[in-house]
């Protein structure tokens, strides 16, 4: 921009440069950017890349909530008008984008202490308790003490243990308590209670 590249041209660059060889196919390391005032061209530096038009504007969805409008400090880069264009085979000329500016804001962000949290990581081969988790879940539930997550529960349901057993079940346990002895007793209660189960197993 200093050399009187426009705005838009030079944030749009940016926001794909800064990804290096992401927006070439396959998927690579380097990228070299020629800049002009109104437009740059993008080259892969491996010979076994390629850029072309659809990878370079695929990348515009990366990480983003929007793939038309990308905002930055001091303006918003918008995509509207942006063209991809194949100049060779392996170089994408891009032009086009605008860059909005808009009043600069500074970004406030704050936490509030909840507490002392403790998490117990394990896992169950026993096919017996496999078989009836969902009652072992509900006795740890009843006790009051924590939190359990098992990684069946991201696929599970009765339809589908008819088809498939898993042979092993990973759980994180969570405790979160404003006392710190309190979250430490929770803890110790809970670990137990998995400790006996693994145990008995073995």
């Amino acid at each position: 921009m200093y050399h009187g590249v426009q705005p838009g041209v030079a944030w749009h660059m940016g926001k794909i440069m800064e990804c290096g060889g992401i927006c070439a196919v396959p998927k690579g390391r380097s990228m070299i950017a020629t800049m002009r005032k109104d437009s740059f061209d993008l080259t892969p530096l491996s010979p076994k890349e390629r850029c072309t038009p659809l990878s370079v504007a695929a990348h515009t969805l990366y990480e983003k909530t929007r793939p038309d409008r990308l905002p930055g400090p001091g303006g918003v880069l918008v995509l509207d008008g942006a063209v991809y264009q194949q100049l060779t085979d392996k170089t994408v000329r891009i032009y086009g984008a605008e860059f909005m500016p808009t009043p600069y804001q500074v970004k406030l962000e704050a936490v509030e202490k909840l507490g002392y949290r403790t998490i117990f990581i394990g896992g169950i081969r026993d096919p017996i308790l496999i078989g009836q988790i969902d009652e072992f879940l509900s006795q740890v539930r009843a006790l009051g003490t924590a939190r359990m997550l098992c990684g069946i529960n991201m696929f599970r349901c009765a339809n589908i243990l008819r088809t498939f057993f898993p042979n092993s079940i990973s759980h994180l346990n969570v405790n979160l308590s404003s006392i710190f002895m309190a979250v430490m007793a929770l803890w110790d209660h809970s670990n137990r209670l998995l400790s006996v189960v693994m145990i008995s197993e073995s």
